[in-house]
């Protein structure tokens, strides 16, 4: 009878992670994305571009995303003068907060912070190491729930320190820092 009552409890106490799950472990808590944005931008300029980013979640509703992005415009881009070449690597890093939780087709806000390695090259080259800080905001949602493939539209304000286009003195209007608009896609894990 003794064996019987220690098998039981021995069964019921391995048995309680199963059937114990806890709600903060239940949650999608990375993602590999794809930025489009610099591809689409690169491509109309006669360039290329790429971003590709790696998004982890610490809790169900803060995550940090970092995201390297690659630029190569020569062209007769609207904002890159003709026979100018401007190449960017940038690095950034982003809180996002996900107030209605679940980090996957949600809504979130966040900061950012990025650094700009930029080189122009119009009759003579500049190197320019330029910082920003920013506001952000977006939503991803799933394409199909089996899966967790996700778009990610967004919106954010940044504030670029360390550009100054009239010292480069390239006479181009493009400013790392203002309005920024981006569309990723992705698969979380």
């Amino acid at each position: 009878m003794k064996k019987k009552i220690l098998g039981v409890l021995l069964v019921l106490l391995i048995s309680i992670p199963v059937f114990s799950q806890d709600a903060e472990e239940s949650y999608v808590t990375d993602a590999f994305l794809t930025e489009v944005t610099p591809a689409i931008i690169s491509v109309l300029a006669g360039g290329v571009g790429i971003g590709v980013g790696y998004e982890h979640g610490f809790t169900q509703n803060f995550s940090a995303l970092t995201n390297l992005t690659f630029v190569y415009l020569n062209g007769s881009f609207s904002s890159v003068p003709d026979g100018t070449e401007y190449m960017s690597f940038s690095f950034e890093l982003s809180g996002r907060y996900y107030p209605f939780g679940n980090y996957i087709e949600k809504f979130f806000i966040g900061l950012s912070g990025i650094y700009h390695y930029i080189d122009y090259t119009h009759g003579h080259s500049k190197t320019m190491n330029v910082f920003e800080a920013g506001v952000l905001t977006g939503w991803k949602f799933l394409l199909n729930n089996g899966s967790y493939m996700f778009i990610e539209p967004g919106i954010g304000y940044s504030y670029a320190y360390g550009y100054d286009a009239d010292a480069a003195g390239l006479g181009m209007t493009f400013d790392p820092g203002g309005l920024r608009l981006w569309f990723s896609m992705g698969w979380a894990f």
